[in-house]
């Protein structure tokens, strides 16, 4: 056998032996009945591993397609290879779904792989990807503008798919068939360059070779590199997810601020978990939480985030609570979380307790109704114990109340029912005002308690 040749079964047998297959396992086989996948099929028996092959018959080239069939089912008869065969109908699943010819394919294919994986129970599929098919996704990604993760090419492995020819070229493939006297057959769209693949294939990448002889397994080993280095970034990135992620999801911008290329790094920890984000939207929120901005609302891919005191967390839409009318003496009027009781001036024992407050029970004869709102832009508490007022915005700025928390905030107002004026009596967990005190004079006491 060639020198050529004989690198495919050494090559297989260390990409199998580094995706920790052993002698005597069951693969499916993605035969196509090209040279690449009846590469595959000899290299994998050789290696000493059961083989089943899967062919899909798209139907696609008419009499080509039924061709390749008809070989496969030859060539595996000769070996002694089971075989599934499928045929789809590619132009009804593209009526249905409004897909490409090729994206019809591909989905039409991995999801009859996948079926027959859980069927004949295979843990493993090989796919015939080779290096000049790496080099051509990498152009094809370059092209594209992608990052590190569409330039690092071709998994190994990714699920049940396996890749045992990733690091053979097409001339070892070739060669090693030819030393075997094995045939293979040419699928003929493979040699029209209207496609940007084949024109890749066959007018780009064999410009690179002529002009370098050794490109294509130079850049296939550079690919290796960064595919590598990307396994390294990602296993970084996962370290820092874990260090700037709180235990509510929250995401801590102020600290990732502190280190180097925030933007990037923001950007790269979001993308997958919340795909359709973009570098863009990253620098946005990484300059809001500079310039201290809270309160901020940002699409991040399909969901609203809020940055939020330099934390972004999950937008939870808030609604408004309805103004309701309560009477202290009906507790049917009253929400679930709040309580009433009138007691006589001589069980009143005040506390501190932010969920309690007291007032003169005399003013629920004294021409006021009682309302349970959400907070308004400019309100104003006369605080107990305190003189003049404050904005209601500022004492929860002083509680570090998240804007989520601000939204949920109920308080109880006086409403004059001659003026409609409104005196607010609480911040139900927060803060009373001093309006109808509890003096010497009182005869009874309200009590109000929340449970909220």
């Amino acid at each position: 056998m060639t020198e050529k040749g004989l690198r495919v079964p050494v090559l297989v047998r260390q990409a199998l032996d580094a995706l920790g297959l052993r002698r005597g396992e069951c693969v499916g086989v993605a035969l196509s009945g090209g040279a690449d996948s009846v590469a595959l099929l000899l290299a994998l028996r050789e290696a000493g591993m059961l083989c089943t092959a899967l062919h899909c018959n798209f139907g696609l080239r008419g009499h080509e397609s039924d061709d390749d069939e008809m070989f496969v089912r030859g060539l595996c008869d000769s070996a002694g290879v089971p075989l599934e065969l499928v045929r789809f109908d590619v132009p009804a699943r593209r009526a249905a779904t409004g897909e490409s010819v090729e994206m019809a394919c591909r989905e039409l294919r991995y999801n009859w792989f996948s079926e027959k994986a859980v069927e004949l129970g295979l843990r493993h599929i090989a796919v015939g990807h080779h290096i000049e098919d790496d080099v051509e996704t990498f152009f094809l990604n370059l092209l594209r503008g992608s990052g590190l993760p569409g330039l690092a090419g071709m998994a190994a492995r990714r699920g049940i798919y396996i890749r045992p020819l990733l690091r053979c070229t097409r001339l070892e493939i070739e060669a090693y068939l030819r030393d075997k006297g094995v045939e293979f057959v040419t699928d003929s769209t493979n040699l029209s360059d209207c496609y940007g693949r084949n024109n890749l294939r066959l007018n780009v990448i064999p410009a690179f070779e002529k002009a370098v002889p050794g490109a294509v397994e130079r850049i296939g080993r550079s690919i290796g590199y960064m595919h590598d280095d990307l396994a390294l970034l990602d296993g970084l990135l996962a370290q820092k997810r874990s260090e700037y992620t709180g235990p509510d999801g929250s995401v801590d911008i102020s600290a990732i601020l502190n280190g180097p290329s925030p933007e990037h790094l923001l950007f790269r920890m979001l993308l997958p978990l919340y795909p359709g984000f973009v570098a863009g939207q990253a620098a946005a929120i990484a300059e809001a939480a500079r310039r201290g901005e809270s309160g901020r609302i940002f699409d991040v891919g399909a969901v609203r985030m809020l940055l939020d005191r330099g934390k972004l967390s999950v937008y939870e839409e808030v609604a408004p609570v309805e103004p309701r009318e309560v009477d202290f003496r009906n507790p049917s009027t009253l929400p679930e979380w709040l309580s009433a009781v009138i007691l006589p001036r001589s069980a009143f024992h005040p506390g501190r307790d932010a969920t309690r407050m007291w007032i003169d029970a005399g003013a629920l004869s004294a021409g006021y109704r009682f309302m349970l709102r959400s907070p308004r832009t400019g309100d104003r508490i006369a605080p107990f114990g305190m003189k003049g007022t404050r904005l209601l915005s500022d004492i929860f700025s002083d509680a570090k109340l998240s804007e989520t928390a601000k939204h949920r905030i109920v308080v109880l107002v006086a409403v004059d029912s001659a003026t409609g004026d409104e005196k607010i009596l609480w911040l139900p967990g927060l803060r009373a005002s001093r309006h109808f005190p509890v003096t010497a004079a009182t005869a009874e006491v309200l009590e109000l308690h929340c449970r909220k």
